[in-house]
C-alpha cells in the first residue's frame, strides 16, 4: 500500500483509489438522559413502578460515503478519486419509554419481579452502531434525515418476568427420608417476550444512478399487505407488496421508509430447580437443574430483506434448541 501511495502509476490503468478519511473538524458527541417516577406500596410486600425514561444523543459518530457518482454528470465529482468513505459526527438518535414493573418479596414462599416497558428509539445516519466505514442503512448519503426512522434494535413491546417459589411438600414431607428427598425445593425461572425488531428493505439496485447500491429502498406498492406472516412455512413477506422499477425508471430514490416494517415476534423462558442436602450442620450438598429454553421453543429471526435476493421474505436462521445443565455443590 505504502509503495502505491507513493507512486500511483503502479496501478492497472483506468483504477482508482478509494479514501477512507475522519472529519478533523468534527465536533464532540454529547448526549442527555431524563426520568420521572412514581412508586406505590399496594402492600407490605408489593412494590408497583411507573417511570418514563428518555435520552437524546446528537452528533454521533457514523459513516458517510462522499465522491458518489452525479447522476447529471455520469460520473464523479473528483473523477482521480474512488469512494470517500469519511467519519463524521452527524448521527442522531432519541429514545422515549414507558416501563412499569411490580415486585413482590417473598411472602407465602413465593416472589417475582414482572417488568413492562413501551419504547421508541428512532435514529438516522448508522448512530449507536460499531464504528465501522460500512453503511447499509442510509439511502441517500446527501441526505441522512431521508433514512429517519427506527433503532436497528427497537424494541417496542417487552415483558420479562422473574419468579421463584418454593415448591410446598405437604405433610409427609417433614420429617425423615421423605424431608431430604422431596422437601426444601425451589423452582425459579425467567421468561420474557417481546415484539418484532425493525426491517429495512433494501431493493439491491441502483435506481439513483449514483454507483452506490447499498441502502437504496424501493416503493411501497399502496394498499398492499407486505406480510404472509406464515411462521410454519418460514415467510413472513412478500415481494409483490414492493416496486423496484418505478424508481428506477424515474432515477429516484424509492419512498418506502427506513425500518418501515417489523419481524416476527420472541418469547423466551428459562427455568431451573434446586435443593439443599444437609449432611451435617456445616456440610451440605446442593443439586441444581438449569433448563435453557425450557419449552424448546425457537426464536426464529428476521427474514432475508433484500428484494434482488431469491430468499426475500424468508426465515434463514433462528435460536438453538433446549440445553440442560446440571450441577451438584458440596459446601463445608
Amino acid at each position: 500500500m505504502n509503495s502505491v501511495t507513493a507512486n500511483p502509476s503502479l496501478l492497472p490503468s483506468g483504477f482508482v483509489l478509494s479514501r477512507q478519511v475522519a472529519d478533523y473538524n468534527a465536533r464532540d458527541t454529547y448526549a442527555g438522559q431524563w426520568n420521572f417516577s412514581i412508586q406505590h406500596a399496594a402492600t407490605s410486600s408489593l412494590a408497583l413502578q411507573a417511570a418514563y425514561v428518555g435520552s437524546r444523543t446528537v452528533k454521533a459518530i457514523g459513516p458517510r460515503p462522499l465522491n458518489l457518482v452525479d447522476p447529471a454528470l455520469r460520473r464523479r465529482p473528483r473523477p482521480d478519486l474512488g469512494d470517500v468513505l469519511t467519519l463524521e459526527n452527524a448521527s442522531n438518535i432519541s429514545y422515549h419509554s414507558l416501563q412499569l414493573s411490580a415486585n413482590q418479596r417473598l411472602r407465602r414462599g413465593m416472589s417475582f419481579d414482572a417488568y413492562y416497558t413501551w419504547g421508541k428509539a428512532l435514529t438516522y445516519g448508522t448512530a449507536d452502531t460499531s464504528i465501522t466505514f460500512s453503511d447499509g442503512f442510509t439511502q441517500d448519503p446527501l441526505n441522512l434525515r431521508d433514512s429517519y426512522g427506527p433503532k436497528a434494535g427497537d424494541t417496542r413491546h417487552r415483558f420479562v418476568g422473574v419468579y421463584s417459589w418454593q415448591i410446598p411438600s405437604g405433610g409427609f414431607a417433614r420429617t425423615g427420608l421423605a424431608k431430604a428427598f422431596f422437601g426444601d425445593w425451589t423452582l425459579q425461572g425467567i421468561l420474557a417476550r417481546r415484539s418484532g425488531l425493525p426491517m429495512n428493505i433494501t431493493s439491491g439496485r441502483d435506481a439513483v444512478g449514483n454507483g452506490r447500491v447499498a441502502g437504496q429502498r424501493p416503493d411501497y406498492v399502496a394498499g398492499a399487505n407486505p406480510y404472509v406472516k406464515n411462521r410454519a412455512g418460514l415467510v413472513w413477506l412478500t415481494p409483490t407488496a414492493f416496486d423496484v422499477n418505478t424508481p428506477v425508471a424515474q432515477r429516484r430514490f424509492g419512498n418506502l421508509g427506513a425500518n418501515a416494517l417489523r419481524g416476527l415476534s420472541a418469547f423466551t423462558f428459562d427455568a431451573s430447580l434446586q435443593k439443599q442436602f444437609a449432611i451435617q450442620e456445616r456440610h451440605r450438598f446442593m443439586f441444581r437443574a438449569e433448563f435453557f429454553n425450557a419449552l424448546n421453543h425457537p426464536v426464529l429471526g428476521n427474514p432475508n430483506t433484500a428484494l434482488n435476493n431469491p430468499n426475500f421474505g424468508r426465515i434463514l436462521s433462528a435460536s438453538g434448541g433446549r440445553n440442560i445443565q446440571l450441577a451438584l455443590k458440596y459446601a463445608f
